[in-house]
């Protein structure tokens, strides 16, 4: 995806993180999921759902929660996905 649309710095930092599988804290996990409930707790407020967020903040619990992720970067939601494909790495 380098030198298309999608292509950033973010992209280009976080993807180098998950294709070496260095994923020390720049962005804690525990602080992502903390500001995914807080987006939440606003639309519920404001009367609006948010399936997307809901999903991506559930995912985030599942790498917090079981997967030992809450110090790790937030990149580290990759391994979530890998786990949820069978590959356990």
């Amino acid at each position: 995806m380098k030198g298309g649309f999608a292509d950033s710095t973010i992209l280009q930092q976080h993807g180098e993180r998950m294709t070496t599988g260095n994923f020390e804290p720049g962005g804690l996990s525990k602080f992502q999921l903390k500001d995914l409930d807080n987006v939440l707790v606003e639309a519920l407020a404001a009367g609006v759902t948010l399936p997307m967020v809901q999903d991506v903040r559930d995912r985030f619990a599942h790498f917090v929660d079981h997967m030992d992720g809450a110090d790790r970067d937030h990149s580290g939601l990759y391994l979530e996905l890998k786990a949820r494909q069978g590959d356990r790495a």
